[in-house]
């Protein structure tokens, strides 16, 4: 109210009533020192109905050509609401003291939409539309303002309440990935602001920004690796292929990561690349020494190469190589560059509509570890006699396993289970006639 608002009682008559019940000033007009936490935290509470309290209260006043003023918070808990999937978020909108309307959508990016509060125009028109406020320039410009600010805002609790912004990330982490890849103009600020794992950080989330900044100049590429979940990628043989370097992997488990990346594709000067691609070139840091070991290598097992990628097709495999740095796994499958990715696929796939164009396959490379007993088996078997139906099963079966290893579905689970019943039912045959001899 614009008026002030006094409680006076027939018994004071003649008495001076004491001060206005009212500050005739809205909350959203004061500035940082003269507003009150308590009537903050209450207008966040009713804005959100959310009764925690807000991670960061934003007053903002821009003065110049365009003046406005807005209280903006940001929740440190991801309510009921947000989970919701038809939850569109939105700002109150102000002008000259007379309420516009609650929850309008375009004033922020949609990746914005757990931002609560209030924004005050005196130049807006009282008579906007929600249908016309995105086309608004003034709206525009109110904006990229508040998105500039809000921005600045969670770099600076990143970097002075890490504790607290891991919370808001485990949270909101989705909506910042969200804004990577749909807002290009603030693609980079958005990128300083994600937390990831690497397999030397032990369940901790860390900055990328800080785990960069970190790095030896020297080294240009970054490499990720992105699956169902950071557990399963600790594990993965993919971790292997860096023949024991301390070079930083970054370890992605949500689903949302791989389509982050191919956006970003670099990130402060250093090239991202997919460490299960075959984009990843890995040999061109071997010493003299490896490079004639694995030319060895390449040598000894090229028949075994060759008859496992002429087993399997070229629609499944496009190359079998020795690999370079495998130490424990016996292969490994490394996807295509174009190949999307196994949680990228499974999304787009269930974006297609039905009976619509499938998504290309693309053949992926086989790569073997030359000192692995199962390969040497393989080997084995070979050179004594390549006609021998337990080496293709032994193939078939190595194939399987490198699938399921990457995060793969088997496309055929009847024809692996089948040949597990024909090696176990020759390994028992084997063993009975063994003890009759």
């Amino acid at each position: 109210m614009g008026h002030p608002i006094y409680l006076d009682f027939p018994e004071r008559e003649g008495e001076e009533p004491e001060g206005p019940l009212n500050s005739m000033k809205p909350l959203w007009r004061k500035s940082r020192e003269e507003l009150d936490e308590q009537a903050c935290k209450d207008l966040y509470s009713k804005l959100s109905w959310d009764l925690e309290p807000p991670l960061e209260t934003i007053g903002y006043h821009a003065e110049g050509k365009t003046e406005f003023h807005a209280l903006l918070f940001i929740p440190s808990s991801r309510s009921l609401r947000v989970l919701l999937p038809d939850y569109r978020g939105g700002l109150s909108l102000y002008a000259r003291n007379v309420l516009i309307g609650e929850s309008y959508e375009g004033i922020l990016p949609r990746y914005l939409r757990f931002v609560t509060g209030v924004v005050e125009c005196p130049d807006l028109p009282l008579n906007i539309s929600r249908e016309t406020v995105q086309k608004n320039a003034l709206i525009r410009l109110i904006g990229r303002n508040l998105v500039r600010k809000i921005l600045d805002t969670l770099d600076e609790t990143r970097r002075e309440r890490a504790a607290e912004y891991e919370v808001f990330f485990r949270n909101f982490g989705d909506l910042i990935r969200e804004g990577i890849y749909t807002d290009a103009e603030h693609r980079d600020e958005l990128a300083d602001l994600l937390l990831v794992e690497t397999p030397a950080s032990e369940g901790r989330q860390i900055p990328l920004r800080d785990l960069v900044e970190s790095m030896p100049e020297e080294r240009e590429d970054l490499y990720y690796l992105t699956g169902a979940s950071v557990a399963e990628l600790r594990t993965s043989p993919h971790l292997e292929r860096l023949g024991g370097s301390e070079r930083t992997v970054l370890l992605l488990g949500n689903p949302l990561d791989e389509l982050v990346m191919q956006t970003m594709g670099n990130y402060r000067g250093r090239k991202l690349v997919a460490l299960d691609r075959d984009s990843a070139d890995l040999e061109k840091d071997l010493g003299e020494e490896q490079r004639t070991r694995l030319h060895e290598h390449r040598g000894r097992l090229a028949g075994l190469t060759k008859l496992i990628a002429d087993t399997l097709g070229s629609d499944a495999v496009s190359e079998v190589r020795v690999s370079s740095g495998l130490r424990e796994s016996p292969c490994v499958v490394i996807s295509d560059r174009r190949d999307p990715g196994p949680a990228l696929r499974s999304m787009l796939e269930a974006m297609q509509p039905e009976g619509g164009e499938k998504l290309p396959r693309y053949g992926k490379v086989l790569e073997i570890n030359p000192d692995h007993e199962v390969i040497a088996s393989l080997q084995a078997l070979f050179e004594k006699d390549r006609s021998n139906p337990l080496l293709e099963r032994g193939i078939h079966l190595l194939w399987d396993a490198a699938l399921i290893l990457d995060g793969e579905r088997l496309e055929d689970p009847a024809s692996h289970m089948s040949h597990i019943s024909s090696l176990i039912s020759e390994a028992a045959e084997s063993g009975g006639a063994a003890r009759e001899s």
